[in-house]
């Protein structure tokens, strides 16, 4: 045989080798650390169990559950529905903002009839208390919140028509209300997205308040209204509340890990709805997502009233989440929230409203 097809065969040869030697250190280097990660999973569900921590989709729904008639959820989405109606929905409020601001209000009064209908679906949101969405916790990271950003735009449409209806103060300040409402009602559902979108609307209604006191500085009765309603704005976001729907998020997409695909969605009927996954890997993956929030949670309680506090201690174990080397912790650092801004846009937001009042 001449000498170069015999080179050409000992090089491919020598590649499928190499191929498979370094194919066999991966998958061993993963099973070395997939085994003993996965051994420990007795225990860190145990001491998760101890320490309270959402182990079903039970464990972060409504408590107690809310009231048919006075569930917002329909409404909630009504209004979304209503928002995807206007073409351009994004653009429409922008472009009243800038009327707005550009103090053009005969253009603005125009534009805010567009959105007549979905005031109306937030004005019968604003009539109810409660809020269970009926959400599936058990699609994970593959739940979606597509009705969030309506609740922001038509805080920023509040914001319009409370400033154009300044001349008859309680009306405006209905507006205000209903701002701080919704923000109550997204803010109550269990996760950091919702917490986000609580804070960003109680935001735009401090706006509205701040533009009203601007207009009606020198009249006190009229102040004293706008005072009242900022007063009973309602609590600050919760954090902890927030947490448990992030901890609960890692249990369930770990526990259907298996069942992700990005070409299609998730069959909910097939989903695993509690207990622990069978296979090593999700089980080395579910023992580091339980052993990192079993640090973290008596963090979190002791600072219950200190969102900044508990952000840094959580940072700091993020930190060390990151540097953590084995196939064990490779899911957890992408399940293990940030929290750089958590906290301290709770802690802003609170500072800036007191300054407000004062």
């Amino acid at each position: 045989m001449p000498r170069r097809p015999i080179v050409a065969i000992l090089g491919v040869l020598g590649a499928l080798i190499l191929f498979a030697i370094v194919g066999g250190a991966y998958l061993f280097f993963q099973w070395w650390d997939w085994y003993p990660a996965a051994a420990q999973l007795p225990a860190a569900e145990k001491r998760a169990r101890e320490l309270g921590l959402p182990m079903t989709a039970a464990d972060i729904a409504p408590n107690p559950p809310v009231k048919p008639e006075e569930n917002a959820a329909e409404p909630l989405r009504q209004l979304a529905a209503e928002m995807r109606k206007i073409k351009g929905v994004r653009e429409e409020v922008r472009s009243l903002e800038r009327a707005m601001g550009e103090g053009r209000a005969d253009d603005a009064r125009r534009m805010l009839e567009k959105f007549d209908r979905a005031i109306q679906a937030a004005e019968a949101i604003g009539a109810r208390p409660g809020l269970d969405m009926g959400r599936d916790w058990d699609l994970g990271t593959g739940l979606l919140f597509p009705e969030w950003a309506s609740v922001k735009d038509i805080s920023k449409v509040l914001d319009a028509r409370a400033r154009l209806q300044k001349g008859v103060p309680e009306t405006a300040i209905r507006n205000v209300r209903l701002q701080n409402r919704l923000a109550r009602l997204v803010g109550s559902e269990p996760n950091l997205i919702s917490m986000l979108v609580h804070i960003a609307v109680r935001r735009i209604s401090l706006g509205t308040v701040e533009r009203l006191a601007g207009e009606w500085k020198n009249d006190d009765a009229k102040l004293a209204l706008l005072e009242r309603e900022l007063t009973g704005r309602g609590p600050l976001p919760d954090f902890v509340h927030a947490l448990r729907g992030e901890i609960y998020t890692g249990v369930a997409t770990i526990r259907n890990l298996d069942l992700y695909d990005k070409k299609k969605k998730i069959d909910p009927r097939r989903l695993r709805r509690q207990g622990m996954p069978k296979s090593l890997h999700l089980r080395a993956y579910m023992a580091r997502h339980l052993q990192t929030w079993n640090r973290a949670w008596p963090l979190v309680r002791s600072h219950q009233d200190d969102p900044l506090g508990a952000t840094e201690g959580l940072r700091s174990l993020e930190e060390d989440v990151q540097t953590q080397k084995g196939a064990s912790y490779l899911l957890l650092a992408m399940l293990y929230p940030v929290f750089d801004q958590s906290g301290l846009a709770i802690v802003t937001l609170d500072a800036n409203e007191r300054a407000t009042l004062s």
